[in-house]
Order: C-alpha cells, then sequence, then structure tokens
C-alpha cells in the first residue's frame, strides 16, 4: 500500500477508515442480525433494512452532540482565555501600580537626601559666618587697643607740648594785652550786627507801608469811580485786609472780579 501513494505514506483519511469508529459500529450491526437471525428470511431484509436506516440517523445525531460538545468546548476555550486576559491585564497593572509607588518612593528619597545636603550646607555656612564674625570681633578689639595706646601717646605728647609752653612763656602782660584787644574787636562786632539788624527793620516797615498806602489810594481812587457810575458808595467791598503784623492779604473771590487786584498778588 506504501508505494501506490506519492510520498510514500497513504492520507490520514486512509487511516480513519481503518482505525475509525466505523469498525465497531458494523460490529453491533452484525450482533444485531445474528440476534433478528432466527425468524424469517423476509423478516431479516426487512430488519436489516430497519437497522441500517437507525444506524445512520444515531450515526447523525451523534456527529450532531459532537458538533456541539466541540462548539461548547470551543466557547469555554474562548472564555478561559478571557479569563486568562483578565488576570493578565490585573496582573499587569498591579505590577505597573507597584512600579509606580517604587518610582514615587525613589523621589521622595532622593528629594529627602537633597534636603539633608541644602541643611548640612546651610549649618557650613553657619559655621563659617559665625567665624567670620569672632575674627571681625578679635580685629574690633585689636583696634580698639590700639586706638587706646595711641591716645596714650597723645596725651603724653600734649603733656610734654604743655610743658615747653609754661617754659617758654616768661611774662603775663603780654596776654592780659592780647585779650583785651580780642574783646575789644568782639564789642565793635556785636555792635555792628545790631545796628544792620535794625536798619533792615526799617527797611522793611517802611516798604509795608509804602504798599499799604497804595492799596489805600487804589481803593479810594475805585470807590470815586464807582461813585460817579452811580453806584452807592458803602457797597464797595473790601479788597485788601492788614494784619497787626503789616501783611496785606487779597481776597481770592475778588481777584476774577476785579483783574487789577491780581497785580498785588505778591504781596499776600
Amino acid at each position: 500500500m506504501v508505494g501506490l501513494y506519492r510520498g510514500g505514506h497513504p492520507p490520514k483519511s486512509w487511516k480513519r477508515r481503518r482505525r475509525g469508529k466505523g469498525e465497531g459500529e458494523e460490529k453491533e450491526r452484525r450482533r444485531r442480525r445474528r440476534r433478528r437471525g432466527e425468524g424469517e428470511g423476509e423478516g431479516e431484509g426487512e430488519g436489516e433494512g430497519e437497522g441500517e436506516g437507525e444506524g445512520k440517523e444515531k450515526e447523525k445525531q451523534r456527529e450532531k452532540e459532537n458538533e456541539r460538545e466541540n462548539g461548547k468546548k470551543k466557547e469555554q476555550e474562548k472564555e478561559k482565555e478571557k479569563q486568562k486576559d483578565k488576570q493578565r491585564e490585573k496582573e499587569n497593572e498591579r505590577e505597573n501600580r507597584k512600579k509606580k509607588e517604587l518610582e514615587k518612593e525613589k523621589r521622595k528619597e532622593k528629594e529627602k537626601e537633597k534636603e539633608k545636603e541644602k541643611e548640612r550646607e546651610r549649618v557650613l555656612e553657619r559655621e563659617k559666618e559665625e567665624e567670620r564674625q569672632k575674627e571681625k570681633e578679635k580685629e574690633k578689639e585689636k583696634e580698639k587697643e590700639r586706638e587706646k595706646q595711641k591716645d596714650k601717646q597723645r596725651e603724653k605728647e600734649n603733656e610734654r607740648e604743655n610743658k615747653r609752653r609754661r617754659r617758654r612763656k616768661r611774662g603775663r602782660g603780654r596776654k592780659r594785652r592780647r585779650r583785651r584787644r580780642r574783646r575789644r574787636g568782639r564789642r565793635r562786632r556785636k555792635s555792628r550786627r545790631r545796628r544792620r539788624r535794625r536798619e533792615r527793620r526799617r527797611r522793611r516797615r517802611r516798604r509795608r507801608r509804602r504798599k499799604i498806602r497804595r492799596i489805600r489810594g487804589r481803593r479810594r481812587s475805585r470807590r470815586k469811580e464807582r461813585s460817579r457810575k452811580g453806584e452807592a458808595e458803602g457797597q464797595g467791598k473790601q479788597i485788601c485786609f492788614v494784619d497787626s503784623l503789616g501783611q496785606i492779604s487779597l481776597e481770592s473771590s475778588l481777584l476774577t472780579k476785579f483783574p487789577q487786584t491780581d497785580k498785588f498778588r505778591h504781596i499776600r
């Protein structure tokens, strides 16, 4: 049989025919025929025909059942695969969460390390500043001591100079004369200052009085003009005011009505 087929081997369908389920079914049919063979020949012929029809229907039913079972198995396998996929997804999500948590923890640890390093740097800077302050204080103390030494040296030098001056000064009459001359010069200066102040005050008073006289004269001339035009003599408003100190002030409301008074704004 091997040499008849191309390739040296028969197809699998041939093996199924030889080894398949058909052999078992044929044996069952033969057994049934033997049991029914007790009857007549005609009955045997009819029984064989009926047995063959029933066998075909059973085969069809078995094939259908097998197909159903195969379909159920396939569906079960699909569901199992789906469940496996879901399980894998869940596991992947868990792993991703774990990875994220680990990354967060690592970041937190790095931040903590950075903060610790910053604190160390701050502590070192504080220590350096404290050392600098101590050095500055030491330098200040040294400078103070130097100043004290310099002051002592100056005092000694001043004492020496004073002793020399005392030795040089012989007569006291010269000193008195010098003092008198200085006093006379001071008196003359004071008297000059007083005279100048008096003169300035007199000049200021004279200027103020002149201004007041001018303003009063202008008031009179305006009153006369109003009386000429037909206005009442008592209706004229006071434009200027003279204080006890002699200062002159103008009413701002009248400057718009009487623009001539604008010339005297500097008197305020």
